[in-house]
């Protein structure tokens, strides 16, 4: 008997704690209005200096000035536009035909800026291939 109702006890504050975690990571989700501003280069960003604004795909790859990327607009058959980003190569290993490609794909609450958030050393480790990353959250 006694041990029923702790079993309860425990199932009501299990289930009471997950409900509220769940709703702050809804609330973290579903925040609409936050005011980040993406821009091409550092000196665009310091700028701002009134603004949270972060560095954008390509100004993520090209901080490293060896690395060079591209950025694509794809449209989807039901109008839905996403966007291709592209890794174009290094110093080392430059720009050419007939590298093998490599493509990426973020997880479900990620963009494209996984790869290469992390540096050169750690991220762009594929610079001798053709490296594709496609970002479904379409973040302007």
């Amino acid at each position: 008997m006694i041990r029923s109702i702790a079993i309860s006890i425990c199932v009501i504050l299990c289930s009471t704690e997950i409900f509220a975690m769940l709703e702050l990571i809804r609330q973290f989700f579903d925040a609409t209005d936050t005011n980040i501003t993406r821009v091409r280069t550092e000196e665009e960003r310091q700028a701002r200096s009134g603004e949270f604004a972060v560095l954008d795909f390509i100004g993520l790859v090209e901080q490293y000035d060896e690395y060079t990327a591209e950025e694509y607009d794809v449209q989807t058959d039901d109008g839905y536009i996403l966007k291709l980003h592209r890794i174009t190569g290094s110093s080392s290993s430059p720009k050419a035909a007939g590298k093998p490609i490599v493509y990426f794909q973020h997880g479900l609450f990620g963009d494209s800026d996984f790869k290469v958030v992390l540096g050169p050393k750690q991220a762009l480790n594929c610079a001798s291939r053709d490296t594709c990353l496609r970002s479904c959250r379409c973040i302007d």
